[in-house]
């Protein structure tokens, strides 16, 4: 039995076409679990009328993309789940994208499985075709991204990144490792987790066999959390917690550097929003302030 979840914060349109998509896949054993973050949208009116079969839970706040997921994991691991699937919202499937991910488990050293994963507009450009962390940007870097799919990211292949838009997670690696850190609320959750799971001794597989489709950036943008804030606090906050002491202050030197640059960018074309909102990620950061920017 595997569980997938769904976070929706002021998404409808986007939420039901994953699960209308979902609705299609070939995988036999599976359960739709959405978690709304934004509970006075309607969604559950929605949900009820064209697709009652999909579980739904209501949280009394945005909890973000992290605490999102994790009301859902806590609910399937109260149930028959064998696996867990965190999938954005803002994707689509192919109809035998799950069985590949499933497959990859026979190998008991696997830990989390994800595939390839192509823009949904440009259906022949990669958006993440397998990645590694990046100790100096404190962040995850994607492979292929960008580029037109030529076949050259169709290696089967362990990888130290996995994008939070597709994982497929062994119920018992979540019983050792837990859920994803609600510090974070968005963004660099996903590089935190990977380095948690190789740090426990598991493995990441890249499965390019199961194959989605990533509306990019749908969801933040529609969001009313700046994305820029999260990414550049949160980098910090990922140095601190998974770093090595040595490489520590030359990976804060080369965010904060190139932020600054961006910000003197930034007066000069009068984006003033951008460099406040950069200062109080910094800000928030030294004053271990994490979770939700309060607006």
């Amino acid at each position: 039995m595997v569980y997938i979840i769904l976070v929706n914060y002021r998404a409808i349109t986007l939420t039901l076409e994953c699960i209308n998509s979902l609705q299609k896949i070939t995988y036999q054993h599976y359960k739709i679990l959405v978690i709304d973050n934004s509970p006075d949208e309607g969604l559950d009116e929605e949900l009820k009328k064209k697709f009652p079969s999909v579980i739904m839970l209501k949280s009394d706040k945005n909890s973000g993309f992290t605490g999102g997921n994790n009301i859902g994991i806590k609910y399937a691991m109260g149930t028959e789940a064998e696996y867990i699937v965190l999938l954005n919202n803002d994707t689509t499937v192919e109809k035998n994208f799950l069985e590949p991910l499933i497959e990859t488990f026979k190998d008991k050293s696997v830990g989390l499985a994800t595939g390839k994963i192509m823009h949904a507009i440009e259906e022949n450009k990669i958006w993440y075709g397998g990645g590694k962390i990046n100790w100096i940007r404190g962040s995850g870097i994607t492979f292929g991204s960008g580029k037109s799919d030529n076949h050259d990211y169709d290696i089967k292949r362990e990888v130290t990144f996995a994008s939070g838009c597709l994982f497929c997670l062994k119920r018992d690696v979540i019983e050792k490792i837990g859920m994803l850190d609600e510090e974070y609320f968005t963004y660099q959750e996903d590089t935190d987790y990977c380095v948690r799971l190789n740090r426990n001794g598991f493995n990441i597989i890249y499965e390019p066999k199961s194959i989605i489709y990533h509306q990019v950036n749908a969801t933040t943008t529609r969001s009313s959390f700046p994305s820029l804030y999260y990414q550049f606090r949160n980098r910090l906050f990922f140095i601190q917690k998974n770093s090595f002491l040595l490489l520590k202050p030359v990976a804060y030197l080369y965010i904060i550097s190139t932020m600054f640059i961006k910000s003197i960018y930034w007066i000069m074309i009068m984006e003033i929003r951008n460099v406040k909102l950069t200062f109080f990620a910094l800000k928030d950061f030294l004053m271990k302030n994490m979770g939700a920017l309060e607006e």
